[in-house]
């Protein structure tokens, strides 16, 4: 009787011990398949990408180092809990929208991101598709394959980048960067500056910029951020060699 009992009692142990592994694996998938999302918005001086100021020749000099031709950027990221993400960015102007003129109304870009990212003790490794339009230029698009690699060294965070254009003829491109960065924590405040060299490797134009953010995280899921950038342009690149760019934005995660 008693062995009988006991073989009883393994069994009922058996069974709740593998009903609690099941819902804990529930729930792993769970927490898993869910989608975290984040909203940004962000305004600066102007609309300033690897090393091409895109604003100022249609409004300032650019042979000046600070063009104040302020852009509008919207971004909404989801994050699905398994190194994939998509986004959705956008860069509007703020001024001189007269489609009428040919200014930088035509300049309104809308970019949809898919990417995926894994990390492990050999450091982090990701791939990215984006698709850069311009829905106020005839729909025109222009997909992009980049690919990267941090070495998980936290000190200095070395990274490469390369990036390859697949779209007309006219438009292809291969670009590449290397990247130096370290954050600072202090409470709600923290300090990232980025040091990166860039080049374009169809036209051979190249830049350094050094890139001081700051980013204000008041909770988890809401803080504000601001920087500036300062990129010295060698060569390849119209208008002044040494170009100013600051921005001032906010983001909400849910």
């Amino acid at each position: 009787m008693k062995k009988r009992n006991t073989l009883v009692l393994c069994l009922i142990l058996f069974g709740y011990s593998t009903l609690a592994a099941a819902e804990e694996d529930k729930n792993s998938a769970e927490q898993e398949k869910k989608i975290n999302y984040n909203i940004a918005l962000d305004v600066a001086n102007v609309y300033f990408w690897r090393g091409y100021d895109y604003y100022s020749p249609s409004l300032s000099d650019p042979q000046k180092n600070f063009n104040l031709v302020p852009g509008l950027f919207p971004s909404l990221t989801m994050d699905f809990s398994n190194g994939f993400s998509f986004n959705v960015w956008s860069a509007l102007a703020l001024a001189s929208r007269n489609s009428a003129s040919g200014d930088l109304q035509s300049l309104d870009e809308v970019d949809l991101t898919l990417a995926y990212e894994i990390e492990d003790i050999s450091g982090t490794f990701s791939t990215l598709l984006a698709v850069y339009t311009y829905p106020t230029s005839k729909g025109a698009a222009y997909p992009e394959l980049v690919t990267s690699y941090t070495a998980p060294w936290d000190l200095l965070n070395p990274s490469l980048t390369y990036a390859i254009s697949f779209g007309p003829e006219s438009t292809q491109y291969q670009y590449s960067s290397f990247s130096l960065s370290h954050e600072f924590e202090t409470g709600i405040l923290n300090i990232a500056p980025d040091l990166a060299f860039g080049y374009w490797i169809n036209t051979k134009g190249s830049h350094l910029d050094l890139n001081i953010p700051f980013t204000f995280a008041f909770t988890e899921s809401f803080e504000m951020h601001t920087g500036v950038l300062g990129s010295y342009r060698f060569s390849g690149f119209d208008g002044a060699p040494f170009i100013v760019v600051a921005n001032l934005g906010t983001s909400f995660s849910f």
